[in-house]
């Protein structure tokens, strides 16, 4: 007999990290959430203002992405990825609720900082 398990959806995501990159590194973002029980990995996946999206797969319960320069919504959303060892599988969660949020704080605090350093003559 196989038994199969569904994982729960990560909970309590949250943006932990929105800032911009002086150096012209543009923004980076970063998210965690709580632990979910036997989970193997995670896929956090970035949705980008222009409907484009970019995914990874990490193991801990946190993620970064970088080298980001559109300003407008984003939004993170992240599941729990299942295993399947001997008779015992663990079916991928559902993707955790996704938070949107807009980048124009970390801009103007980029503009601020750029402009302090500007001398002019």
């Amino acid at each position: 007999d196989i038994t199969y398990t569904g994982l729960k959806s990560p909970e309590n995501l949250s943006i932990t990290t929105v800032s911009a990159t002086l150096g012209g590194g543009g923004f980076f973002i970063s998210g965690g959430w709580d632990a979910v029980p036997s989970v193997t990995s995670y896929e956090a996946v970035l949705s980008y203002p222009n409907g484009g999206s970019l995914s990874t797969g990490i193991s801990s319960e946190s993620v970064i992405f970088d080298n980001l320069y559109s300003i407008g919504n984003y939004a993170l959303s992240v599941k729990a990825i299942g295993s399947s060892i001997g008779t015992t599988k663990t079916l991928d969660s559902e993707f955790s609720t996704v938070r949107t949020f807009i980048l124009y704080q970390a801009l103007e605090e980029f503009d601020r900082s750029f402009i302090t350093n500007v001398t002019f003559s």
